[in-house]
């Protein structure tokens, strides 16, 4: 179930109900992407109407944050589970290795994508992952006929936003693949080189505050510009559709 908060359609339901639904678009070869929305990915929408229109085309929006969820809450609608990207990634590859899903890994820096490439092999074997291209490429044609040849189930794209939704928007189309998903720094989390904020902080929903009290010189910045951008426009928005 999707809801409308601020003009976009966030997805409500649970991992299983999303699982099962990007499986059935595999199945049936119909192309859908997944956007994790949270506070500076929604920050950067108010800013810009060019980010907004290219996100709000997107099927899948999952609300990643907290903040997302308390959002959808202020307009009187539940979201029944939280649904992180990082999560989603991990339970999207378990269930390619059971269903033998292709999977092409775009983005990161080269160590990252490499380790992360080996850990899935690892853990998933059944998983074939038929691509691997960091993401410090200088020629987008070839990274465009390599995922082509590939022919991917799902293409998941970790390049920061909003690069990665730029490179989506305008290549999607051309792409042979089913499933676009944009993960941000997931393959960092995942490859064991950037460490993940400990299940209390997870469970909570306050990942960013662990990150900022980790690297204050990396994130205080960035989450001061942005929280106070995110409640601003978020409670205008509300009162003013209303």
């Amino acid at each position: 179930m999707k809801k409308d908060i601020s003009g976009l359609d966030i997805y409500t339901d649970t991992y299983e109900d999303i699982i099962g639904e990007i499986t059935s678009c595999i199945e049936s070869k119909q192309k859908r992407q997944i956007c994790a929305l949270n506070v500076y990915k929604m920050a950067y929408i108010y800013k810009s109407s060019d980010f907004y229109e290219k996100i709000r085309k997107i099927e899948l929006l999952i609300a990643d944050g907290v903040s997302i969820v308390l959002l959808c809450a202020m307009y009187g609608y539940r979201v029944k589970e939280r649904i992180t990207g990082v999560a989603l990634f991990e339970k999207l590859l378990e269930k390619g290795d059971a269903g033998k899903w292709k999977v092409f890994l775009l983005g990161a820096k080269p160590a990252v994508i490499q380790e992360t490439q080996r850990r899935i092999h690892e853990s998933f074997p059944n998983l074939n992952v038929v691509g691997c291209i960091d993401g410090y490429f200088k020629d987008e044609n070839s990274v465009i006929n390599e995922i082509n040849e590939a022919k991917p189930d799902i293409l998941f794209v970790a390049m920061g936003s909003p690069i990665q939704e730029d490179f989506l928007d305008k290549n999607r189309t051309n792409l042979n693949a089913t499933i676009f998903m944009g993960l941000g720094g997931t393959f960092d989390v995942f490859s064991g080189l950037t460490p993940r904020a400990p299940r209390f902080f997870q469970s909570i929903g306050l990942e960013w505050l662990y990150r900022m009290i980790r690297e204050p010189s990396k994130y205080f910045k960035r989450y001061s510009n942005t929280i106070p951008v995110f409640v601003y426009h978020s409670i205008r928005n509300y009162f003013v559709r209303k």
